[in-house]
């Protein structure tokens, strides 16, 4: 397995478990009393951008869809 694959499919985990994060944050289910100070929406923006970049290999995202009109 190349590094590159590597990358991207621990981005792509990373990423699924921020988003999860920010749901269970979000309806109230935190394993913790106290939660963080990193806000939920903060944490699914960044954890969208790891899924992004894991299924595209991309990083810059304005250009992406600048370059394939969607």
């Amino acid at each position: 397995m190349s590094r590159t694959k590597v990358f991207k499919t621990l981005s792509f985990v990373i990423g699924l478990a921020m988003l999860l994060a920010s749901i269970m944050a979000f309806l109230g289910f935190s394993p913790f009393s106290d939660t963080s100070n990193i806000g939920i929406t903060g944490s699914s923006l960044v954890g969208a951008y790891f899924i992004f970049y894991a299924l595209t290999g991309k990083t810059d995202i304005l250009n992406y869809f600048k370059t394939n009109q969607v």
